[in-house]
């Protein structure tokens, strides 16, 4: 009801425009009207779009404004054009009759009609899901292991080619719960996607849904982050990628990255063969190398894969501060991604929770209650 009251400013131009189309005595005087109105206000609302991002402070909010109520202008000009130009090549509404009130109204009301159930459709394609969509838990498969995921806005799942199902999206979330009603299988997954940063702001339904369902696991592990800086500072990657380790894989991606160990080793060896070996210097519990990659120093401290900790890491605002990211093989067979920041003197024990609270949140999402 708030947008439609809102609209109503929008009417005195459009039913101004109209009626003056609309009185004019012939086809002659409608025509220059057209013309000597239509010109001017199509080149103004022109102008208008155009130069209101460039305008400074406010000013581009009060062009615009202007421009809207132009709009509605040369809208309500159309129609009545449109809607005279019926009458008077149509002599049997020419006269006050029923056709003809019938023919002003439909005139009058076609642009409004149009622009209210477009409206309408664009209101109703992003409504929030019902409550067995948003109490679903959907059973998927990433490489072979089976995941259970709440319709949860930090989930993006991708089934293929073009299927990529946003979870923080009202319309991808009914899609997504649709698909999984109706399967009897597990969904296929090619990636899966954790993105904390969509719990930055609560006030969205599904975000404050979620966050309000505190009788789970990952809501109580997640949700009292503090969003208003990095998550990794609170033991938390900043984005997770779990994807098959197949070829098919790597090669629609486009990559043949198979993970940070790995492609560390590839770099080593390639320095190596050509007499050009990485430069190499000791830093707290890692051994740092001139290609930008970390390596634990303690041959306990692996990866599931059984791998040296690997971290590929670059200088990134404030001073001191890094980027860093790490791929490996998890026990559950999916290859994971994530990445975090940290202060280069506390490295190695933000890296260790990051990686800690991973498996945890892993954990939430593979747990065994979920299949009830």
């Amino acid at each position: 009801m708030s947008s439609i009251v809102s609209m109503l400013p929008l009417l005195l131009p459009y039913t101004a425009l109209f009626v003056i189309a609309w009185t004019m005595p012939g086809r002659l005087p409608l025509v220059l009207l057209a013309v000597i109105a239509g010109l001017p206000l199509g080149w103004l609302v022109f102008e208008g779009f155009r130069s209101a991002g460039d305008a400074p402070g406010g000013a581009g909010l009060g062009i615009l404004l202007v421009t809207v109520l132009l709009c509605a202008a040369v809208a309500g000009l159309l129609s009545g054009v449109v809607t005279r130009t019926i009458s008077l090549w149509v002599p049997v509404v020419a006269g006050v009759n029923i056709r003809c009130v019938v023919l002003v109204l439909s005139g009058f009301l076609s642009i409004p009609s149009v622009l209210a159930a477009s409206f309408w459709w664009s209101q109703w394609s992003v409504r929030v899901p019902d409550e067995s969509c948003l109490n679903a838990n959907h059973h998927v498969m990433v490489a072979g292991a089976e995941l259970w995921l709440p319709s949860a806005p930090i989930f993006t799942a991708w089934t293929g080619d073009t299927d990529l199902y946003s979870f923080s999206s009202h319309k991808s979330m009914r899609a997504f719960c649709s698909i999984s009603r109706q399967a009897k299988m597990p969904i296929d997954l090619v990636n899966l996607q954790i993105n904390l940063e969509e719990l930055r702001s609560k006030a969205f339904p599904l975000q404050k849904r979620f966050c309000a369902s505190r009788d789970s696991a990952l809501p109580k592990l997640l949700c009292d982050i503090d969003m208003s800086t990095a998550q990794s500072s609170h033991g938390f990657p900043e984005d997770i990628s779990l994807h098959s380790p197949s070829t098919d894989y790597y090669e629609k991606m486009r990559t043949n990255d198979r993970g940070a160990y790995a492609a560390f080793v590839r770099e080593r060896d390639a320095g190596i063969a050509t007499g050009r070996p990485l430069q190499q210097s000791v830093t707290g519990d890692f051994s740092r190398f001139s290609n930008g990659y970390w390596i634990a120093r303690d041959e306990a401290w692996r990866n599931d894969a059984g791998e040296p900790y690997t971290l590929y890491c670059h200088d990134t605002p404030p001073s001191g501060m890094l980027l860093c990211s790490t791929t490996y093989r998890l026990i559950l067979g999916p290859q994971v991604t994530y990445g975090f920041r940290a202060n280069q003197d506390e490295l190695a024990s933000v890296a260790k929770t990051v990686d800690l609270n991973l498996h945890v949140l892993l954990d939430s999402i593979t747990s065994k209650q979920h299949r009830e």
